[in-house]
Parts: structure tokens; C-alpha cells; sequence
């Protein structure tokens, strides 16, 4: 329902322009703002080891060897290891 046509004014579609109709003010050209971002040392850190990744977790000699053990079929999984590991992981996170 429009009541008095002013709604135009809020429209996100719309591209904002200066009310002066250009970068330029009393002739003289504006330089362009810049936004600037400052992270946290929390965050910074969170960062640096999201590119490290976990330390020593990946052995590519390993992940081939189960790799050519799964194309070869004789690859098993020992569901025993797997649950104590899972239960492991749940207690672990339950503590925290």
C-alpha cells in the first residue's frame, strides 16, 4: 500500500549518488574513501592456523597406501577402533 510515495527514497535497488550530482565539490576533484578493516589477535591467529592446518595430521605416504589398499579390496575397516575413537571425541567435547 503506498501512502504518500516517499518509499522510493528506501529503495535498495536504487545506486546511491551524491546529492551534488558528481566527486567534484566547489572544483575541486574529491579522492575516493577507502573502508579500512582491523582483525582481532583472536582472529588473526583463528586465520594463520586455518592455513597452517593441523600439524602432522596429513601422511601422504599413508593416504596412498589405503588408497591402493581400497582399489585392491583388501582395505577393512575395524568398526572396534572407529567407536572407541567416536566415544573418544564425545567425551572430549562434552569436558570442554
Amino acid at each position: 500500500m503506498k501512502i504518500n510515495g516517499n518509499g522510493d527514497a528506501y529503495r535498495i535497488d536504487r545506486p546511491a549518488t551524491p546529492a551534488s550530482g558528481g566527486a567534484q565539490r566547489n572544483g575541486k576533484a574529491e579522492a575516493p574513501q577507502q573502508d579500512t578493516v582491523r582483525l582481532s589477535g583472536l582472529a588473526e591467529q583463528l586465520a594463520r592456523l586455518a592455513n597452517e592446518g593441523p600439524a602432522g595430521a596429513y601422511d601422504p605416504a599413508r593416504v596412498e597406501a589405503i588408497k591402493a589398499a581400497i582399489q585392491r579390496g583388501e582395505f577393512h575397516v575395524d568398526s572396534g577402533v572407529v567407536a572407541d575413537k567416536l566415544l573418544q571425541s564425545v567425551q572430549e567435547l562434552i569436558a570442554k
